[in-house]
């Protein structure tokens, strides 16, 4: 039921002309998407100090930054993984350059307005 979904909301986010790309995508290409409104899907998780979006669980579970992009938007509050999609605007370099990496997963990341459903 729940990859039915995420198929159908994929299906319908495609047809409003943004098609979905995945935290890796994004990283490989990262001059290409920098500044730009896009709809990722992946694995979301939220961890004290730690917020991002994966390719999938086991791409989080492999813990290979290559494959997530930081999340800054609603607080999600701690101990919240889940598959999600959500459009944002993607930065190349989330954090000011004089602020300190606090622990993101990635430079990478995706500036997200609104709520996430839980």
């Amino acid at each position: 039921m729940r990859w039915g979904l995420l198929l159908t909301a994929v299906l319908l986010l495609g047809c409003a002309g943004l098609p979905p790309l995945t935290p890796s995508k994004l990283n490989a290409n990262p001059d290409q998407y920098d500044g730009k409104a896009i709809v990722v899907h992946g694995w979301l998780v939220s961890e004290f100090e730690n917020v991002g979006i994966w390719d999938s669980k086991d791409a989080f579970d492999s813990g290979k930054p290559q494959n997530c992009v930081s999340y800054r938007g609603k607080d999600l509050g701690r101990h919240f993984s889940k598959a999600v999609i959500l459009k944002g605007i993607f930065r190349r370099n989330i954090n000011p350059p004089d602020v300190f990496n606090n622990g993101d997963y990635n430079n990478s990341g995706l500036e997200v307005e609104g709520s996430v459903a839980r």
